[in-house]
């Protein structure tokens, strides 16, 4: 065999070679996939229609109402479920796995509404799957919104993941103010750079915060122990030393329910008179 022919075997050796090691190196970009899972947004929680005025279940009549779970209305000191389904495909034959993917959430209230975020989902934590960079946190950006970065962790070819985050409403929101979420998905290397196709899924709300005055004064235990008899005593009261009884009763402020309360300014004062 000629020297040429081996020179030209060889050179197409490894030229194939380089052909084959470009392939290996060069892999898709992975996507990534967020959106609604099931409901998507559950709003609120039962008793619905407490006062009995809801058209149906999608009225969104508000002052301390809230008509079904997935209106857009809910009431302070409830809570609303985030719902989401995130996704990753996209990759070649034989492609690592992506290791720390993100799920990002921001709920911005309106003026005069107070969210947060319950906590962070156990998915989000190493122990539940999840990843370490960047690590899982909530984080107060000033200016009432929050942040929930969830590190869900490995996925691996056209895996998908279910995951609840919970958002609180105080019940120093007032009634008729709002709040709106925004949502993204990514994905670090071990270097902390991106590695996938973002994804987004729509913008949420806004959701209504309903709430209305309910604390009433409640003149003793029960309608029938008013007053309770302590023990004998001498006070003066205007007219020198006398002995007398002490009595007493409880006067306390309460609500019939625990949601869709308007929160009460403080120092608040109330007058009993006694003849």
């Amino acid at each position: 065999m000629s020297s040429g022919v081996i020179a030209n075997r060889f050179s197409a050796a490894v030229f194939l070679l380089f052909i084959s090691t470009l392939f290996a190196q060069a892999h898709a970009i992975p996507m990534l996939g967020l959106g609604p899972f099931g409901p998507g947004t559950l709003d609120g929680s039962e008793p619905f229609n407490l006062f009995g005025n809801c058209v149906d279940t999608n009225d969104q009549t508000i002052e301390g109402e809230d008509c079904g779970e997935s209106n857009n209305v809910v009431r302070t000191q409830d809570v609303v479920s985030h719902v989401w389904s995130t996704t990753a495909d996209g990759y070649d034959p034989g492609q690592e796995n992506l290791k720390n993917v993100v799920l990002e959430q921001i709920i911005t209230p309106s003026t005069n509404a107070e969210v947060t975020f319950d906590s962070i989902p156990v998915a989000c934590k190493p122990l539940g799957g999840g990843g370490d960079t960047p690590p899982s946190a909530i984080a107060d950006n000033g200016d009432g919104s929050w942040t929930l970065t969830c590190n869900l962790g490995e996925f691996t070819e056209g895996q998908q993941k279910s995951i609840t985050i919970v958002v609180k409403i105080s019940g120093n929101s007032r009634n008729d103010t709002d709040y709106t979420s925004t949502q993204r998905m990514y994905s670090l290397d071990d270097n902390g750079d991106p590695n996938a196709t973002e994804a987004t899924s729509l913008p949420v709300g806004p959701i209504k915060i309903s709430a209305q005055p309910a604390y009433d004064l409640v003149n003793s235990l029960s309608p029938t122990a008013g007053f309770k008899a302590g023990y004998r005593a001498t006070r003066d009261v205007g007219f020198g030393p006398e002995r007398g009884f002490i009595i007493y009763k409880n006067i306390s402020l309460a609500a019939a329910s625990k949601t869709g309360i308007e929160a009460i300014q403080q120092p608040y004062q109330f007058q009993d008179v006694f003849n």
